[in-house]
């Protein structure tokens, strides 16, 4: 099963016509038609009832429907995901965070949580050291 094939699919399946799906998609008509009716072999059942100028999902074209959409758009999340764009808005970020052995942790870590949570690319790395290490740093 090809991710082109399944959006073949979508589209004739939201359009309810291999016409205009083609038209939307750029491909031909009878190039569609090919690919939802190799699809429907691959899968075993009939996914649109087609009559001369009706088409209609059925009870599995409808159930393919809801997750050959979701599978695409995950598809486009990940696409997405590593794009020059959006690398640095979702590059993790990570700060180290010094602090001595009578600093008030519980303090630090709620404030630290509460940061997380609004920025979720940040996390910190907090570790125990001494004077002369926070001086250097």
């Amino acid at each position: 099963m090809k991710l082109s094939t399944l959006t073949y699919f979508v589209e004739v399946a939201r359009e309810l016509s291999f016409t205009k799906a083609a038209e939307k998609l750029y491909v031909s008509q009878p190039t569609l038609s090919r690919h939802v009716q190799e699809l429907e072999s691959e899968l075993g059942v009939s996914l649109f009832q087609r009559q001369s100028h009706d088409l209609q999902l059925t009870a599995d074209g409808a159930k393919l429907l809801v997750a050959a959409a979701d599978v695409l758009e995950r598809v486009e999340h990940l696409s997405r995901m590593f794009s020059d764009s959006s690398t640095e808005q979702t590059t993790q970020k990570v700060f180290r965070i010094g602090y001595l052995s009578h600093f008030n942790l519980a303090r630090l870590y709620e404030v630290l949580s509460r940061f997380e949570s609004d920025h979720p690319v940040c996390s910190f790395y907090c570790q125990l050291t001494g004077h002369w290490a926070l001086l250097r740093a």
